[in-house]
């Protein structure tokens, strides 16, 4: 990332830019600070009033004046988070300097008042400087102490910001993702069913043809309307791809067998939208379409402790010059967007099965909804 003039000028480290604060995120640490510059006075009036005298030192009373001296304490503690507020974001050692500045500064308008008012009470016109030094030092190593805790609250709060951010960015980029990843199906399944349309209008059957046309048209509508990020229930996601089956059968009637087996219970599992369409339109491309006589594609769901295992199973004929193995982009499909829907917790299994002559296809994914 690469930090324009001003940005290097201000004393921003390189991926430590000071993020922009909403109106809300901004309230928030106003009043965040606020209480905390509460907390710190008055943990200071109880040492200095309370503790102090119960351990026997020199207690001062809350007279007028000593009240209005914890009210100045407390505006130089705010006036002090404000300035350190305006330089949020720049290097430590930066923050370091510009507090030790503040906390002598706020120190000494606070020793002036105190003299005054020491003076007042004491009827001594004289000033003590070494009294006045005193409370220099005494009170810039408190403001010092709160400007300490203040850039460590600050540090705190934009680590939390930009881990939010962070996060955020992470969820865009996902669901950018799993959008692509969602679309990328229709098109290769359009142009798929496309050429079964052809091949069967080549053979004449122009009704059929027609029909299945218009039944691809009546599953685009139904599967564009879909979230590409939703979840549907087995059975609902069932309900669709026999809607695409039947498209299919339409070219293959007189061949392809389909065998479901999903039990009732399972219907209700949930199951990203389309994740079965690339396996089935695989098992009928590189399937039914390679094997000359009937062709079989089984579809079973099974539930396996806290696991719902999907298998997609179809007879081929590996000497056709088909992918065997499923390297295509249907499969890799479905195995990206398992990863982005379920990290780490799902997986897609292939079995080329070459001696067999069955290609299956297992999805291993959380059980959800059941």
């Amino acid at each position: 990332m690469r930090l324009s003039r001003s940005s290097m000028a201000a004393g921003l480290r390189p991926g430590l830019e000071r993020p922009p604060l909403s109106r809300e995120d901004r309230g928030r640490l106003l009043r965040a600070s606020l209480l905390l510059s509460v907390l710190y006075c008055g943990a200071i009036i109880v040492i200095t009033t309370v503790i102090r005298g119960v351990l026997g030192g020199e207690s001062y009373g809350l007279t007028p004046f000593r009240v209005g001296l914890f009210i100045l304490a407390e505006a130089l503690l705010l006036l002090v988070s404000y300035v350190l507020l305006l330089n949020r974001g720049r290097r430590l050692r930066r923050m370091a300097g510009i507090s030790v500045l503040l906390s002598v500064a706020a120190a000494s308008a606070y020793g002036l008042v105190d003299q005054a008012i020491n003076m007042h009470e004491t009827r001594q016109g004289a000033f003590d400087a070494r009294d006045f030094g005193y409370n220099v030092l005494y009170g810039a190593a408190l403001i010092f102490g709160w400007c300490s805790l203040f850039v460590a609250f600050l540090f705190s709060f934009d680590l939390i910001e930009r881990e939010r951010r962070i996060h955020a960015w992470r969820e865009e980029a996902l669901e950018a993702q799993m959008r692509a990843l969602r679309y990328q199906v229709n098109p290769h399944f359009l142009f798929n069913t496309m050429n079964s349309a052809v091949g069967l209008m080549e053979e004449g059957a122009v009704e059929r043809a027609q029909i299945m046309l218009l039944s691809l048209s009546n599953y685009l509508r139904t599967t564009l309307m879909l979230d590409p990020l939703s979840d549907l229930s087995l059975s609902d996601e069932l309900a669709l791809q026999r809607q695409y089956l039947d498209i299919e059968r339409e070219r293959f009637s007189d061949r392809m067998q389909l065998h479901i087996d999903v039990p009732q219970p399972l219907g209700h599992a949930l199951v990203p939208a389309l994740i079965l369409q690339p396996l089935l339109e695989n098992a009928v491309k590189h399937g039914v379409c390679t094997v000359p006589g009937a062709a079989e594609i089984a579809l079973t769901a099974r539930s396996a402790g806290d696991r719902l295992v999907l298998t997609v199973e179809n007879d081929f004929r590996p000497e056709s010059g088909t992918r065997a193995r499923g390297a295509g982009i249907g499969l890799v499909n479905v195995r990206q967007r398992l990863e982005a829907h379920y990290p780490g917790q799902a997986e897609l299994a292939i079995e080329p099965g070459l001696a067999s002559r069955r290609f299956r296809v297992t999805v291993n994914l959380p059980l959800r909804g059941v």
